[in-house]
C-alpha cells in the first residue's frame, strides 16, 4: 500500500520550515535535559563542567540548527 501526498513549492517550503522549527526545538530540549540530569545524578557537579557542558551543547544546536534549515529551506 503505497500512500502519496502531492506539494505544491510553498506548502512544502511550509512543511519544511515547520519541520525545522520542531526539529531544532527537540534538539535543545533533549539536551538541556539530559545536561540536568546528569547534574542530578552528580556527573557534573562543578561550575566549570556545567558551563562547558552547556557551552557545547549550544555550540552543536547552533551547528544542527544551520544544517537543517539550510537543507530545508
Amino acid at each position: 500500500m503505497e500512500f502519496k501526498i502531492k506539494f505544491n513549492d510553498k506548502e512544502r517550503h511550509i512543511l519544511y520550515s515547520v519541520l525545522a522549527y520542531v526539529l531544532s526545538i527537540s534538539y535543545m530540549a533533549t539536551g538541556l535535559y539530559a545536561v540536568s540530569h546528569f547534574t542530578n545524578i552528580g556527573l557534573i557537579n562543578k561550575t566549570w563542567q556545567l558551563l562547558i557542558a552547556v557551552g557545547l551543547h549550544f555550540s552543536q544546536w547552533l551547528l544542527v540548527a544551520r544544517a537543517v534549515f539550510k537543507h530545508y529551506q
